[in-house]
This record gives C-alpha cells, sequence and structure tokens, in this order.
C-alpha cells in the first residue's frame, strides 16, 4: 500500500486506540471484579447501558477524559448500590491509566501512518471527543475528528467523506470494533463501514455478481432449490466465553438477536423448511427456548457433542433425505437478503455441484482462502493465495450428503477441500458482507454491519 493508493485512515475511539479491541463495557466490569464486586452481567449490563446513554448530550466540550471516567464508573457504582466511593475511585483511575498506556503504545503507529496519510477519527463518543483526545496526547495526529450523533448523521466535511479509508483486511475486526459500552456498534461505525464495502441500502444483494466471474453459469438450467436445512451449532464457542460471552454461543446476541435466532430467520426468508440443528449437550436449553421462539418451524433437533465440525456436517446432512441440503454454520452473520440471494444464486448451480458462499470480507483469524476459476468453478482451498474466503454457507447435493469421509479428514475445510481435489463440481457465490463469529470483536463487527443497513 503507498500513499497514493489510499488518501485517509479513519479511526475509532472508544475500544480501539485506548484499548486493544476491548469495549468499555468489558473493562469496567473486569475491573469492578478485581475490586472485589462481583455482579451477574444480567444485572450489570442495565446498569452500565444507563449511565452511558446518561452521559450523551450532557459532558460538555471541555469535559476531560479522567472527569468522563469518573463519572461513568460514579453512576455504575451507585447503581449497584453496594460499591463504596473507595473502590468506584479506584475503578476510574486504573481504568484511564490502563486507556492512557493503551494509547502511547499505539502512538507509534499512529507516528508512522501520519507521515503517509491523513488521519481522522469517526466515533460515537460523547460530546467531548476533541477534548479527551488532547487528553490522550493525540490530538495533533488528526486533521478530522467526527461525532457520529445517535440519528445517524455526523458532521463529517466534504474533503473527508470523498476520503477512501484502507481495506484492513485480516486485521478489520480490531478496525471496527465496538466502542464504549459493548452492546451494540451504534452509528458511528456503520457509515464508514457501508462506504468501505460501497454497499447503498435497497442495492440488490450479491451486487458484483454481474461483473463478477463468478456470474458466468449455463443459460436454461433449471433452479434446484434446497427443500431442507441444517444449522451447525455444536460448537463450545470458548473464545467468546473467554470474552465474557456467558451465554452459550447460538444465544450470543447481534444487535439484540441471538445467533441460533438469525440464522433461523435466514432459512424462513429463504423458505427453506425443515431445518435440522445440532447443538452440543451442554447447549439443552436452547432447544426448548428455540421451540418457542419458532412454533411454526419444523425443526429436527440432534443434541450430541461432537469431536468436530465435520462430525457436525455429517449429522446434520444426515437427516432429512432426500434433494440438496442448505447448510450453514450459527456463526456465519448475514442480513436476510444476502442469504436468500445467496439461495437462490447457488440454486441455479448444475444440480450436481457443492456451492460455497464465499465473501471478500476478511475477519476471520484462520480464514480458507478459495481460489476461483473460470465460470466461478473452485479449483483450490487453502493456503494464502485468493481475495475470498468460505462464508459457512454451502449448498450440499444429495450424493454428496451420502459420502463417507475418509478417516483422515478430521475437520469440515479438509472435507472439502477433498471434494475439489477429488474433482467433483464446487462452484463459489459471492456474498459481500459475512462475519464469521468466534471473538468478541466479531460481535462489534456484525452489529456495525447490522446497523450500516439502517443508516448507510
Amino acid at each position: 500500500m503507498t500513499a497514493n493508493d489510499q488518501a485517509a485512515v479513519l479511526f475509532d475511539f472508544g475500544g480501539t486506540l485506548d484499548a486493544d479491541g476491548l469495549p468499555w463495557k468489558e473493562r469496567v466490569f473486569r475491573l469492578f471484579a478485581d475490586e472485589g464486586i462481583v455482579v451477574a452481567r444480567e444485572r450489570f449490563d442495565p446498569f452500565f447501558y444507563a449511565a452511558d446513554d446518561a452521559l450523551v448530550g450532557v459532558l460538555g466540550t471541555t469535559c476531560s477524559f479522567q472527569e468522563t471516567v469518573a463519572r461513568l464508573v460514579g453512576d455504575v457504582a451507585a447503581a449497584l448500590t453496594t460499591v463504596d466511593r473507595g473502590v468506584a475511585t479506584r475503578v476510574a483511575r486504573r481504568f484511564l491509566d490502563d486507556a492512557l498506556a493503551a494509547v502511547a503504545a499505539n502512538m507509534p503507529l499512529l507516528d508512522e501512518l501520519a507521515r503517509r496519510y491523513r488521519l481522522g477519527i469517526v466515533s460515537n463518543f460523547y460530546g467531548n471527543l476533541t477534548r479527551v483526545c488532547e487528553d490522550a496526547g493525540i490530538r495533533s495526529y488528526f486533521s478530522v475528528l467526527v461525532r457520529v450523533r445517535e440519528a445517524g448523521s455526523a458532521d463529517l466535511p466534504a474533503r473527508a467523506a470523498r476520503a477512501r479509508g484502507p481495506r484492513f483486511g485480516d486485521d478489520l475486526r480490531r478496525r471496527f470494533a465496538a466502542a464504549r459500552h459493548g452492546r451494540r456498534a451504534r452509528c458511528r461505525d456503520a457509515p464508514h463501514l457501508a462506504r468501505r464495502l460501497s454497499v447503498a441500502v435497497g442495492a440488490p444483494v450479491l451486487r458484483r455478481r454481474p461483473a463478477h466471474q463468478l456470474a458466468a453459469r449455463a443459460e436454461g438450467d433449471s433452479p434446484v432449490i434446497p427443500r431442507a436445512g441444517g444449522i451447525i451449532a455444536a460448537g463450545e464457542g470458548s473464545r467468546l466465553r473467554r470474552a465474557g460471552f456467558a451465554m452459550p454461543k447460538p444465544m450470543v446476541p447481534i444487535a439484540g438477536v441471538p445467533l441460533i435466532e438469525s440464522v433461523i430467520r435466514n432459512f424462513r426468508a429463504a423458505r427453506i423448511t425443515p431445518l435440522a440443528i445440532i447443538l452440543n449437550e451442554g447447549e439443552r436449553d436452547c432447544v426448548e427456548w428455540i421451540r418457542a421462539r419458532f412454533p411454526d418451524v419444523d425443526i429436527d433437533f440432534i443434541v450430541k457433542t461432537t469431536q468436530s465440525s465435520l462430525e457436525s456436517f455429517g449429522e446434520v446432512t444426515a437427516r432429512r433425505p432426500g434433494g440438496p441440503m442448505l447448510v450453514s454454520t450459527v456463526d456465519a452473520w448475514c442480513v436476510e437478503a444476502d442469504f436468500v440471494g445467496f439461495v437462490q444464486a447457488a440454486s441455479a448451480r448444475p444440480a450436481d455441484a457443492t456451492v460455497l458462499a464465499v465473501t471478500p470480507l476478511i475477519a476471520d483469524e484462520s480464514p480458507l482462502r478459495v481460489t476461483v476459476g473460470a465460470g466461478g468453478r473452485v479449483t483450490a482451498l487453502g493456503g494464502d493465495a485468493g481475495d475470498l474466503v468460505t462464508a459457512g454457507m454451502y449448498l450440499v447435493p444429495e450424493r454428496v450428503r451420502t459420502l463417507r469421509p475418509a478417516p483422515e479428514l478430521g475437520r469440515l475445510r479438509e472435507f472439502l477441500a477433498w471434494l475439489v481435489r477429488s474433482g467433483e463440481p464446487v462452484y463459489a457465490e459471492v456474498i459481500e458482507r459475512v462475519v464469521d463469529v468466534d471473538r468478541a470483536d466479531d460481535v462489534a463487527l456484525a452489529e456495525a454491519l447490522a446497523l450500516a443497513g439502517r443508516v448507510s
């Protein structure tokens, strides 16, 4: 990337520059726990949200970073009632010290970037963003500071709006991590994400297909619409648990909607039923929740702790025999319209083809990259080449559903790569925006994308 390639780099403040992707809510929660104030998240979160919202529009433009943190932490402490003033003071001081240390650690990066690009901050922070940046010692790096308002508008100068921010690739998750409150990525992230991905509200799904090499297909083939669906939700979600998400992975919320609810909604929007859902044995409570939430959907539950994603895939695809099956992992988050668009595009491929959803939005620690040849046929899976990665959604023909994987194939990605090497017809269809939700930062990115569809 050269200086001529990009005009500007935009940052967020509140969980990025002042922390390594950890939202303010999570940091305050942990600091109180370190002080011996252990509170259930279900009780803590509403108190934090109320304290956070109470400061919006109240703090003056000259309110210092120290006073901002003290007011926020003090209000949370007051709501908890069991916290004395000394604890609140220590938590606020430690929070501020940690934030300033993180900012200082990021200054060498800012020094380097500032020599090559114009820098700016676009953030849904309180009204004192400029003063806080001055207190943190970073104001001089940024030519533009923009507070994105709750209504979704921003005081963004025209010259900054025209600036084109870089694609951060594999580091995208950190760059757009949810700031401050940790419950949802509000308007501060969504407009920039929406511009960066060039996706306009109301634009066709799979927007790039007419001009993309994957658009070519045999004319005259009758679509083979999958009449059954499968959802793989048996993973442990260990990284999300370590990040503080106490609920089972299928219940992790994106913009207030659990992952499992989002994916079932997607299947219902695509008119794919019945469904087979596999959950691990620690997620039995999810079964009754899903039944109560979707009483009108025909669902076959498999409660089994499997050894691998491939085993879970086999359990799901063995159910509901006959015809192709559309399979999705529970952590493959996308909006309904994009899911439906993938189903429609995949169904137009040859009836014996396995079709993979792929995306240029690389926000995964170990993405499975896809090499695509003429007509959209996948020629290789894995390696470091390619600007598309698998997105956790698959149209599986009936014959592939009956295959028995070789014993040495331990993971689903290995099975898919084996299909390609074996000469099976495997095709790719592009979805612009899919997030593999494995970490707290993935939750933040998915929430930013969810909001982008509302305010961009």
